[in-house]
């Protein structure tokens, strides 16, 4: 795999360098309201520009919005000015007067299909490709893989270092790794649960993922979220002892409105209510495996953590994360929102730009953002 840190000035000095970044952050009305991933991309520019590169930067917002309001505040976020332009055509011109960046990508019917043609468009006129967007690895996009053939590509500083860190959390020792999965979306995680049987000591089930292990063993969980399709396969896993799912659980009438909030034994759930969160039996046990681990996954927050009154759970798991002595990796919006909101980022030792990306990574999976730069 070739990696940018590998170059010098005599490799960049007067090039053109299209970088592939991942500035697809939450914003309002506002502005943008985290601005992590920008200035996750910090090193790989500042290297590129200081070794007498002209940059011009591309990545996606969404499906549909546009980069041209956010430029002043993603310039503030990168200490950089930043002209943005709207059209693909001469890009690699425009960025010779200084770094730029291309409206969102998915404005472009070609970026999604992985379209030749628009990568050799995003091409033209530049001499290398850099991908630092790890959060979009997992993508087969034009800007992802198509573009990667189209010039000599390397990974960027961002890149390089999100495979060191997960690989070195799949290689960690198995006595003492602690796999934390919360969040609605079982589907995405199986693949990650299953490869992490014979990597992790233990594996902590929460959020609505854990529905789907109560439906599997039979047990009620009146209104509650569950994916029906994918309850095949996860009696089984309850049989494994490395996974542990809450014993108890608190529950409510209404999720906007909730008049009640009953904390409860499994299997004591009536048919209008729905569960919200862990029990505080359950996560103060959870809390207590993290505090003697020593390497943390989390991934997904143990309940609805975003309404103050579902929000304990999450928050004793957080805050033993924070203080644990362990090593702790956590990736995915949800669980970074609820890390910074409910304890604290700055204890915790690597933050994982990908959500999907670093599940499918640590699920053992093929990224094909990866691939393509020869990583496998």
């Amino acid at each position: 795999m070739n990696f940018l840190s590998a170059l010098g000035y005599p490799e960049l000095a007067g090039k053109k360098v299209i970088v592939r970044v991942d500035f697809n952050v939450p914003f309002d009305s506002e502005g943008i309201t985290d601005d992590y991933r920008i200035r996750s991309h910090q090193d790989t520019i500042s290297f590129l520009l200081n070794h007498g590169a002209s940059v011009a930067l591309i990545s996606h917002l969404g499906a549909g919005h546009s980069f041209k309001e956010l430029v002043p505040q993603i310039s503030r976020s990168l200490g950089r000015k930043i002209n943005f332009v709207e059209k693909v055509k001469n890009l690699s011109t425009k960025a010779e007067d200084g770094l730029v960046l291309l409206e969102n990508l998915r404005h472009f019917p070609g970026e999604v299909k992985n379209d030749r043609h628009f990568s050799r468009e995003l091409a033209n006129g530049f001499d290398l490709y850099i991908n630092d967007a790890f959060g979009s690895a997992h993508r087969g996009h034009a800007s992802i893989v198509a573009l990667a053939g189209e010039l000599p590509a390397y990974a960027g500083f961002l890149i390089e270092r999100e495979i060191e860190v997960l690989d070195s959390a799949l290689r960690a020792p198995v006595a003492g790794k602690i796999l934390i999965l919360g969040g609605s979306k079982i589907g995405t995680k199986l693949p990650l649960i299953n490869n992490f049987l014979d990597k992790a000591e233990k594996i902590l089930i929460g959020g609505a993922i854990a529905n789907n292990f109560f439906k599997a063993r039979g047990l009620d969980i009146g209104q509650s979220v569950f994916e029906k399709d994918n309850l095949v396969g996860l009696t089984k896993l309850l049989e494994k002892e490395q996974i542990i799912i809450p014993t108890d659980i608190l529950t409510t009438d209404s999720f906007d409105r909730p008049t009640t909030l009953k904390p409860q034994i499994l299997g004591d759930i009536s048919g209008h209510e729905a569960i919200v969160d862990i029990g505080l039996d359950t996560a103060e046990s959870y809390a207590e495996v993290i505090r003697s681990a020593k390497t943390v996954i989390f991934n997904g927050p143990m309940g609805l953590f975003e309404k103050s009154e579902f929000a304990t759970g999450t928050q004793i798991i957080a805050q033993a994360i924070r203080s644990t002595s362990a090593y702790t990796i956590i990736g995915g919006g949800d669980t970074v929102l609820a890390m910074r909101r409910l304890a604290s980022l700055n204890q915790v030792n690597f933050v994982s730009t990908g959500g999907g990306a670093m599940l499918a990574f640590l699920a053992g999976e093929e990224l094909p953002g990866l691939k393509v730069l020869n990583y496998y």
